[in-house]
């Protein structure tokens, strides 16, 4: 009986010994290492032994098969892969490799923009990418192809409309994302605007209309009207057309016109100076000197200067030849 215990032990020792010098030999390889998720792995057993089994888990559960598995990853992950292997003497090997692949992610295309919305007609923006861990990129704007660029470029649009942008990155893994961004910059045709007064020059008191000459129509947009006045008490209107304006004090005055389009749009109209007006001034004219041979020069004084006014001189009931004239005095 004893003799038979003893047997079994060394056969069971000689087993395991073989068994151990076995497993040794075997090793978890793989056609990758890092990869792009979605993406197949190969995994393979070196030195295999024909007529094993082999139980395998590489991160998607436990998988029965040959000494080569093919798995599938469409999630970023970390691979650790382990295979139970028994071997045709009933020996098992237990083999692991940890961190032996990386999936990685694909990036997702992420842009800032100086700009998203261009008021006044097709105009220049600069695009600069900011996708994290990006190494080169794509653009694709408004059917214009930037191939292998830096992270920031400038393009110039030449129609109006809403605009498609498309942004391909490949990141410092090798892993390419791709994203088209639809409506996100939107061209306006540049609306011209315009008022005119009826008079823009005067005396005191001076009472001024204004009109709104061209009011471009924005399709689908409401617009707000905010005019501002100088030198008159009601300075303020937020109607269409304004009306009538007194102005009571003389200077030369500014008129402004702000639009406010519901689109975020805004527009300005400005005219600087644009109205004048003047003191009504009371003239003190004499002649130089009271008596006048014929052919002799005649020399009128005005001393009030209506500045900055124009004094505009007229002779009647006598032909003369005007010599000079000039806010102060006139000579004929």
């Amino acid at each position: 009986m004893n003799v038979i215990k003893l047997y079994y032990i060394i056969l069971f020792y000689v087993i395991s010994v073989q068994s151990f010098s076995q497993c040794s030999s075997f090793q978890i390889v793989t056609d990758k290492t890092s990869i792009c998720a979605p993406e197949i792995i190969q995994f393979n057993i070196t030195n295999p032994i024909a007529g094993s089994t082999y139980e395998w888990n590489v991160g998607n559960g436990v998988v029965n098969g040959s000494d080569t598995l093919f798995s599938f990853y469409s999630l970023p992950q970390t691979i650790n892969a382990s295979v139970k292997i028994t071997l045709p003497s009933g020996g098992v090997c237990n083999v692991v490799k940890k961190s032996i692949a990386e999936i990685n992610p694909e990036p997702i295309p992420l842009f800032e923009i100086s700009k998203i919305l261009l008021c006044e007609g097709p105009d220049t923006i600069t695009l600069r990418d900011i996708t994290p861990n990006s190494a080169s990129r794509c653009w694709v704007v408004d059917g214009t192809n930037y191939n292998n660029t830096s992270k920031t470029i400038i393009h110039k649009y030449v129609t109006d409309g809403s605009k498609r942008l498309s942004l391909i990155v490949t990141d410092r893994n090798g892993c390419k994302g791709v994203k088209e961004f639809i409506d996100t910059i939107v061209v306006f045709p540049k609306p011209a605007f315009s008022f005119i007064a009826d008079a823009t020059s005067g005396c005191l008191p001076q009472t001024v209309n204004y009109t709104l000459l061209s009011d471009p129509v924005i399709p689908n947009f409401t617009k707000t009207y905010f005019w501002g006045f100088d030198g008159v008490s009601n300075s303020k209107d937020t109607s269409t057309s304004p009306g009538a304006r007194a102005y009571n004090s003389s200077g030369e005055f500014d008129v402004t016109l702000d639009l406010e389009v519901i689109n975020g749009c805004t527009y300005k109209v400005e005219k600087e100076g644009y109205i004048n007006i003047g003191d009504t001034v009371i003239l003190n004219l004499n002649p130089a000197t009271v008596s006048k041979c014929e052919g002799e020069i005649v020399h009128l004084v005005q001393s009030n200067n209506p500045l900055p006014g124009k004094i505009d001189w007229t002779f009647s009931g006598v032909a003369v030849d005007v010599l000079s004239t000039t806010n102060s005095d006139a000579k004929y």
